[in-house]
């Protein structure tokens, strides 16, 4: 399988957040700061941001004007980490099954992973080189910037 991303849309914004709209029972095993995931892109040959969130209960997929996602940034900015990663253009061996935010945004972006939560996500992510974004603020690049090997 490889990645199906338009190739206009080789940056992404990956962001982690602890904002989810349904806690299962696993939800208190996740690291504080990565209990969901979300992405979102600007595509500057429609002058729109394409905005992507796999949750529990839906997938949205959206195109917002600058405006919209100035209101959108600052709901964020500073609430969560928000990763700045350039999509790899490798053949994936992922399995459909069992998809979380995490695995679909893996996907997305070019990453294999066999299990993905959000917090291992960030971690691969920034092994490939990701850079914390504008919206994150002093603190969660340094504190969220240490992966566990």
């Amino acid at each position: 399988m490889k990645v199906a991303v338009d190739p206009r849309l080789s940056i992404w914004y990956i962001g982690f957040t602890d904002a989810v709209n349904h806690n299962f029972w696993f939800t208190r095993f996740l690291k504080p700061g990565f209990k969901h995931c979300y992405a979102f892109s600007y595509d500057a040959g429609s002058d729109a941001w394409v905005y992507f969130d796999p949750a529990y209960n839906s997938t949205t997929l959206r195109a917002f004007n600058q405006a919209q996602m100035e209101q959108f940034f600052t709901l964020v900015r500073g609430r969560d980490l928000v990763l700045c990663v350039k999509i790899k253009r490798d053949h994936m061996f992922r399995s459909r099954l069992m998809q979380t935010c995490a695995s679909q945004l893996a996907n997305l972006v070019g990453i294999n992973l066999w299990w993905a939560s959000p917090y291992r996500l960030n971690c691969a992510l920034r092994k490939i080189g990701a850079q914390v974004s504008f919206l994150s603020d002093q603190s969660r690049r340094e504190s969220d910037g240490k992966c566990s090997k």
